[in-house]
């Protein structure tokens, strides 16, 4: 999981060449299999097999037309594998909050899986300690509130991250304040 993490900030932040990127992708999936094979394994290993291909298809966006579908099915497949699985929930949102429209993008379902990834993490707090999954689950949520419109649930989704989390400065320095710029508190 810390390959999968590595690899988004080197895309989110753009601090690592295409083909460093993609030989990272080609190493994490041949973890991934292992992985998927272990017992209880399969929902995170599915889920983030759909991840890595969701991010090739951020390195080449033509490439979406066929990894699309092949994303969704490794993602429908984790949330069969355990619907408890917290990191199922979390990409499936991260699949309807970043494709567009035409591909099945939906703000308002990633809300609802983000909210239910949060859910899942907190239901079982061991799950939730050092896990930067459940932050992010968070702080998507905050995200696709703030997108749709929904700024007072986005503050107080921040808010609730903070509480959790005091020292994550991007929510607490970036957008926590943008939002509340925008409900005019600040």
């Amino acid at each position: 999981m810390a390959e999968y993490g590595l690899i988004a900030w080197c895309i989110g932040e753009d601090r690592c060449q295409e083909d460093e990127v993609e030989a990272r992708l080609d190493r994490t999936e041949g973890y991934l299999k292992a992985l998927t094979a272990l017992p209880g394994g399969a929902a995170r290993g599915y889920a983030t097999q759909g991840a890595l291909l969701a991010m090739r298809i951020g390195l080449s966006p033509a490439k979406a037309v066929y990894l699309g579908p092949r994303s969704s099915s490794y993602l429908d497949q984790a949330m069969a594998a355990d619907p408890q699985e917290p990191a199922a929930w979390v990409e499936k949102a991260n699949m309807y909050y970043h494709a567009p429209g035409w591909l099945g993008g939906d703000k308002a379902k990633a809300i609802q899986y983000f909210a239910e990834a949060a859910r899942l993490y907190e239901a079982r707090p061991a799950l939730r300690q050092a896990n930067w999954l459940y932050l992010h689950s968070l702080t998507w949520l905050g995200r696709a509130y703030a997108d749709t419109g929904q700024l007072a649930e986005a503050r107080r989704t921040y808010r609730r991250l903070l509480a959790f989390e005091p020292g994550f400065s991007w929510v607490r320095d970036e957008l926590l304040p943008e939002v509340e710029a925008q409900l005019g508190m600040r």
